[in-house]
């Protein structure tokens, strides 16, 4: 059903399907393995990501993912024509996440792919913790107390 849910910049009322807070309609079976990448813990669906981040931006907006993972929240933005930051501080980044990514550039077909049209392109730049951090790291590992 439509209502009248917000308004828009100019005072507008706008039309929309309010989703509610229960989305039954997206898939959370099978995702361990989207986008090439398995991850069997806290893996998100694309369609679950698309949803949030068509909520909450417009192309070219700015999406920050503060525990990147395996780079679902990364490879939707890119996807849909959104800039974004990821950090992670696991060490499974070379392995997980930016082969992920590289598999998106190159026009993977997995996820939301095909509903937004993806062809594959752009580019990504990742950096990482200079070298004194990870004497930190280790400190924190080999902890016997806190």
């Amino acid at each position: 059903m439509l209502s009248s849910v917000y308004q828009n910049i100019n005072g507008k009322d706008v039309l929309s399907q309010l989703l509610g807070d229960l989305w039954v309609d997206i898939d959370f079976q099978n995702t361990q393995n989207e986008g090439g990448v398995s991850l069997t813990n806290g893996k998100k669906p694309e369609a679950l990501l698309k949803r949030i981040i068509n909520l909450a931006t417009s192309k070219n907006d700015l999406v920050l993912d503060f525990h990147v993972g395996s780079g679902t929240t990364c490879a939707v933005a890119h996807k849909m024509g959104r800039r974004y930051i990821g950090i992670e501080q696991m060490n499974y980044i070379n392995e997980i996440t930016v082969p992920r990514l590289q598999k998106v550039i190159e026009g993977e077909q997995g996820g939301i792919s095909q509903d937004v049209n993806w062809q594959g392109g752009g580019s990504f730049v990742y950096t990482e913790l200079m070298e004194l951090n990870y004497i930190f790291i280790d400190q924190i590992e080999q902890a016997r107390t806190t």
